[in-house]
């Protein structure tokens, strides 16, 4: 099949410009190996922030009395990390959801799989050639050991998702530090 345009990454590069792309009217496929939005959107960025939108909630809380709000006993609180990983994971899903919606409705096609690049406008995947005008590499980024030792709480060698964790992996009220961390993996 004929395409304008082939993106090969689904992350925010990626799915952006496949999605103005579309918009301008190219005949776009992308194709990833993984998940649709990458990185940000599934390991990175996104569960992070959800994260700790949660650990801020459950500060808030704890601080109701201070705004006047009186009933809840911060010692009586509890946070529940697999609630808070439901919700993150909701979140991930729901904007990947509306990445998937956003390609279909400017016709923009998406292929599971690994994309190799054979020639300048022919793109492997999925066992099938690809014929393309233009090929768009936006892979994003690959974790790698780190070479250097940091002083911090956690000297982190390699990345481990955070929805991996079967357990919180730190102090949810900021005070105290990652505490344990390799029980807490996978």
């Amino acid at each position: 099949m004929q395409y304008d345009l082939i993106v090969i990454g689904s992350g925010p590069a990626g799915y952006v410009a496949a999605i103005r792309a579309g918009q301008t009217g190219l005949k776009t496929l992308v194709i990833d190996r993984k998940y649709v939005g990458g990185m940000c959107l599934n390991w990175g960025c996104i569960p992070t922030k959800s994260l700790l939108e949660s650990a801020k909630m459950m500060r808030k809380v704890r601080q109701a009395g201070d705004f006047g709000i009186s009933g809840i006993d911060p010692e009586a609180l509890s946070f529940d990390w697999q609630k808070a990983l439901q919700r993150t994971n909701g979140v991930v899903s729901k904007l990947s959801r509306g990445i998937e919606f956003l390609w279909k409705k400017h016709g923009v096609e998406y292929l599971k799989a690994e994309a190799k690049i054979i020639s300048a406008n022919q793109v492997q995947a999925d066992n099938r050639i690809f014929e393309t005008k233009n090929i768009l590499i936006a892979t994003g980024s690959k974790t790698r050991e780190a070479k250097i030792s940091l002083r911090l709480p956690l000297n982190w060698k390699s990345y481990t998702p955070w929805r991996n964790y079967r357990r919180i992996p730190c102090s949810m009220d900021g005070e105290q530090t990652w505490w344990n961390w390799r029980s807490s993996l996978p």
